[in-house]
Parts: structure tokens; sequence; C-alpha cells
């Protein structure tokens, strides 16, 4: 679903004297769209309050919204901020990524509202690959994935397994013990006999983190890497230590 424009191919159509942010606003229709999602239930949200640049809307029934592209965007990457707000959702800020006047990232999925002290982990990505499966691991006691979708002693659970691409995959811990250490990673399940894959890198894979009072982390996988696993973050005496690196 990103938004994406290949400049170059159509270069000779644009007079030389064009800058490149320039050549996409002759080439665009101007306006971008964005989706927002349920995170829990992967359900498009309508009448969702949307702010940008400004301008106030609201999202229809698919989840969507269609917003101008900033006059003043940087000629490589720029970021630009996103309030949403909705009832029975957390309310949320969102940084918007453009590079070369384009946006790479169009679906947003939003945590419903959540208690005091839990916490909850959102994976959205591409079109590809496909299959990218979200794991959480609390050291000597259990592994929420795909396989086990559920710990009734430690209360955490796979909310959502997506298996065609672009997502939501949630994992939500209901109870956090501070004196165990927890590991979330994402496993290319697409590409799993694939060594050395650069798909993971290329997926545009992005976690979300929210808790009761609102999104509190973001992170993207590390590009032009190869490996079929991401290793996000851990949780260590109830604090969030980032990892980050790629591996097979």
């Amino acid at each position: 679903m990103s938004i994406l424009f290949f400049l170059s191919s159509l270069a000779l159509a644009i007079p030389p004297r064009t800058s490149a942010k320039d050549q996409f606003r002759e080439l665009s229709e101007e306006k971008f769209t964005l989706y927002f999602k349920n995170a829990v239930t992967g359900q498009p949200i309508a009448g969702a309050q949307i702010r940008f640049q400004g301008a106030t809307k609201r999202t229809k029934s698919d989840g969507s919204v269609r917003f101008d592209f900033p006059d003043d965007l940087d000629s490589g990457e720029d970021f630009r901020s996103l309030q949403f707000s909705k009832s029975g959702f957390v309310s949320s800020e969102f940084e918007l990524p453009f590079q070369v006047g384009t946006l790479w990232f169009n679906q947003y999925s939003v945590s419903p509202e959540l208690p005091l002290k839990k916490l909850r982990i959102v994976l959205d990505w591409g079109a590809k690959p496909r299959d990218l499966d979200a794991h959480l691991v609390r050291d000597g006691s259990y592994h929420i994935s795909y396989r086990n979708k559920k710990s009734v002693v430690d209360h955490a659970a796979l909310d959502r397994d997506d298996t065609d691409g672009h997502g939501p995959e949630t994992v939500t811990l209901h109870t956090i013990d501070s004196n165990s250490d927890y590991h979330y990673f994402v496993r290319d399940y697409s590409n799993r006999s694939r060594s050395g894959s650069s798909g993971l890198s290329k997926s545009g894979a992005r976690i979300h983190v929210y808790t009761s009072n609102g999104r509190q982390e973001t992170y993207y996988v590390p590009t032009n890497q190869t490996g079929r696993t991401w290793s996000v973050f851990k949780i260590r005496n109830g604090k969030i230590v980032p990892s980050m690196r790629l591996a097979d």
C-alpha cells in the first residue's frame, strides 16, 4: 500500500531545471491516503479524528483519510507529525516518514484503550514478505507466537496472526514481571528456507508499542541488511531496552 513513485524513469518528461520535489508535485495528485486499522482485530477504524499540518479530517468506513502533501518537504528524508484520536482507542501521535517527496508507509494500526500496566506490541509491514511472525519470549517461562498464542499463567497473548502481508500482527502483555526478562523479535516466515535473505530488511516493517498513556515507542526494521530474524527489544526490570539487529 506504500505510495512510491520512481522519478528517474520519468525524468525525460520533466524540464531539467525542475527539482526532484517539484517533479513529484507534477506527477502526483498532490494528495496521499492513510489507512487506520484496529491493532487487535485488523478491522478499519471509521470516524477517527486525524490532525495533520493544521487540517483535521475523519476516517471513512474503510479507515482511510486523505491529506495534501506538505509544500515544504526536504528533498531527502523528512518526518511530519500526525495526531490520531477516537473514543475507545489510545490517542496517539505518529511520525509520517517522507523521502524524496514520497510517503513510505500509509497503514497505521492503533491499539484499543489499555488498562494500567498493560503493554501492546503491534507489527505492521508492506505487501512482501506475506508472512512475518511476532515472537515474545519470557525467559524460563513461555514463548508466544503463532504456535502458542496464549499464556494463561502470565496473561500474554498473540491477539492477531497475519499471513497475507501488511499486518497488523499484535501481542499484548497483560502482566509484566519486573524480575523477568522478555524478548520481542520478528521472524520472516515467508523466507524461512532462504539463508541470507534480504526480504525482512526490505519489508518496511515497523513496531508500535502502546501503553495506557499512548504510543510509547516506534521501531523500524534495519535496511540494506540480510537476515530472517529481527531482534527488536528486550524488557528488563520493567523497562524496554532496544536491540535492533538482524540475523539468520
